[in-house]
C-alpha cells in the first residue's frame, strides 16, 4: 500500500463512527438541498493527487501536478482551528480523498510564497472542500480571505456556514467557543 494511502487511512481510523458514516449521507444531502452546489468543469483546472494534509496555522493540502512538481496548497477561507477540530476536518478530507483517488482541482488560487498557493480545491465532481467542512461544521469562516474570492463563492461559503449553524452542526454545538486554536 502507498504511503499516501496508509496515512489517509490511518487518520481514518481516528475519525469518530458518526462522522465516517455521515460523509457520505452529508454530499448526497447537500448536493440534494442545494447547499453544496457543484462548481462547473469550466471554473476548474488541471487534475492535482493530493499527497499529505497538514494543518500550520491553516488546513494545507500538499499536491503533486502532472509535471509531477509538488506545491501546498492551503484552504483559503477557512479559520484555524483547534487540534479536536483539526483531525476532525483532516479524517472528513482523508475519507473524501479515498473515495477520489486523492485526485481534486484548484479555483480561484493566489500565490502566498514560491511553492505555496491559496485556492479553493475542488474534488472530482466539483464539490469544494471547504464547502463541505463548513456545512458539517467542521470549519468556520475566515472572513478577511474571502474578500479575495468571487461574490458568488462567497455566497457558496457563506451559505454552507449558515446551514451548519442552523443545526448546530459540530463547532456551532454547545461548546463552539473553543473552537480557534489556544496560543
Amino acid at each position: 500500500m502507498k504511503l499516501r494511502y496508509a496515512v489517509l487511512f490511518g487518520t481514518m481510523l481516528l475519525l469518530p463512527v458518526e462522522i465516517k458514516l455521515g460523509v457520505p449521507a452529508l454530499l448526497m444531502k447537500g448536493e440534494q438541498m442545494g447547499v453544496l452546489q457543484v462548481f462547473t468543469k469550466s471554473q476548474t483546472s488541471s487534475i492535482y493527487i493530493v499527497e499529505t494534509i497538514a494543518f500550520k496555522s491553516n488546513l494545507t493540502l500538499t499536491v503533486r501536478t502532472s509535471e509531477k512538481s509538488v506545491i501546498k496548497v492551503q484552504l483559503i477561507g477557512l479559520q484555524a482551528a483547534n487540534k479536536q477540530w483539526q483531525s476532525q476536518a483532516a479524517g472528513a478530507i482523508a475519507l473524501l480523498l479515498q473515495a477520489s483517488n486523492a485526485q481534486v482541482s484548484l479555483i480561484n488560487t493566489q500565490p502566498i510564497k514560491p511553492g505555496e498557493i491559496a485556492g479553493i480545491i475542488t474534488l472530482p465532481n466539483g464539490t469544494s472542500l471547504q464547502e463541505i467542512l463548513l456545512a458539517d461544521g467542521l470549519a468556520k469562516l475566515d472572513f478577511p480571505p474571502l474578500a479575495r474570492l468571487p461574490q458568488e463563492t462567497t455566497q457558496r461559503l457563506q451559505h454552507a456556514e449558515a446551514q451548519a449553524k442552523a443545526q448546530r452542526k459540530n463547532v456551532w454545538g454547545e461548546n463552539h467557543t473553543r473552537f480557534v486554536t489556544q496560543s
